[in-house]
C-alpha cells in the first residue's frame, strides 16, 4: 500500500539541507490519490501539522480521481 509519510520525510530531509525556511519560501504541493496505508495516517499528520506546516508558506493538497469515478 501507499505510505504518505515517506515523501513527507524526504521533502523535510531536503528543506533541512538545502533551503532553510529562515532564507526560504518553502511551497508544497501533494498529488493523491487519497490512498495511504492506515497504519501511516497518524504519522504522516503528525509530520504534517508539526514539521511541514510550521516551515512552508503554502501547502497544497490535490486529490486526483479514477478514471471510471
Amino acid at each position: 500500500g501507499t505510505v504518505v509519510s515517506t515523501a513527507f520525510e524526504e521533502m523535510l530531509k531536503v528543506m533541512e539541507a538545502r533551503y532553510s525556511p529562515a532564507d526560504w519560501n518553502i511551497y508544497v504541493a501533494q498529488a493523491s490519490d487519497g490512498d495511504n496505508t492506515s497504519a501511516d495516517n497518524e504519522r504522516t499528520a503528525g509530520l504534517v501539522l508539526n514539521r511541514v506546516l510550521p516551515n512552508c508558506q503554502y501547502f497544497a493538497y490535490l486529490e486526483v480521481g479514477r478514471e471510471d469515478d
